[in-house]
């Protein structure tokens, strides 16, 4: 069972980070991405079982009103799946509904890729790190950064260029279905898209800076 090192509360919004056990790949096809997905949705309702079932006729839209019913366990405010490690922003819902919702995701994801693959044991370390957002500014920031990741990891140039995140739901880009609690008190849309823009900046700067540090060194 993956578990938190602490209990975290109720309507608290918390920045969650898994990685998987030694760097292994979590995702080794694109359709692992898609099935992951399809988890996310089905798990975090609290009346739902923990047999997943896919319904692989239906396209992610209709699946994701199939599985909204019952009370959900967190609100999902932002979401980015890399290979070797995931990020999260969720409020919890529920009573141990972070953990409650994790451990079905992750268990059930899995017994999938062993299936599949055939491999034998854990995917994902059995703890997962929380950190609490507290203000409206810790929340965009800690949105941003966690869009800005797949540039950070060296995975794309430009974040929108990584489809497995949430960023297309802030963009206004995704049309197709809506996953994410996105506050209606801060116009993400074009605020969001400025940071973002800033972080890539920023981030390359620094890489800049760091590359051209190391350059001097060796030639000395």
């Amino acid at each position: 069972m993956q578990k938190n090192t602490r209990k975290l509360e109720n309507e608290r919004i918390y920045h969650i980070f898994i990685h998987s056990i030694d760097g292994e790949n979590i995702f080794k096809k694109e359709s692992d991405y898609t099935q992951f997905l399809r988890r996310m949705l089905y798990f975090n309702s609290s009346q739902n079982s923990r047999v997943f079932n896919p319904f692989p006729l239906l396209n992610i839209k209709e699946y994701a009103k199939i599985c909204n019913k019952g009370e959900n366990l967190v609100d999902i405010i932002c979401y980015c799946f890399l290979p070797t490690h995931i990020h999260f922003i969720f409020k919890q819902k529920q009573n141990n509904g972070i953990s409650i919702f994790i451990n079905k995701l992750l268990k059930s994801y899995t017994k999938q890729i062993n299936l599949k693959y055939k491999r034998n044991g854990l995917l994902f370390n059995k703890k997962f790190n929380s950190i609490s957002i507290i203000t409206t500014e810790q929340l965009i920031h800690t949105v941003g950064y966690v869009h800005v990741n797949p540039v950070c990891c060296s995975l794309v140039n430009k974040p929108e260029e990584w489809k497995h995140s949430s960023l297309g739901e802030y963009l206004k880009e995704n049309t197709l279905f809506n996953i994410c609690s996105i506050s209606k008190e801060i116009n993400f849309c074009d605020y969001h898209k400025n940071m973002v823009r800033n972080l890539v900046f920023t981030y390359k700067k620094e890489k800049r800076k760091k590359t051209k540090r190391n350059e001097t060194i060796f030639s000395l």
